[in-house]
């Protein structure tokens, strides 16, 4: 079940966990853009979620 606060135009997409992502980068899934920022957003996952523990 998709949660609810995913807005309605999404509602049919895949929502990609880390290994799921990290399984797939550079075969053609995900933009260059996302590929290039995607080492930058899991570390801000990271931290955020270290200091939400705390």
């Amino acid at each position: 079940m998709i949660p609810s606060f995913v807005p309605p135009r999404f509602k049919n997409s895949k929502l990609w966990n880390f290994k799921q992502i990290e399984e797939n980068l550079g075969k053609g899934f995900f933009s260059s853009c996302f590929e290039d920022e995607y080492e930058h957003l899991k570390g801000v996952i990271y931290i955020r979620e270290k200091y939400r523990e705390s």
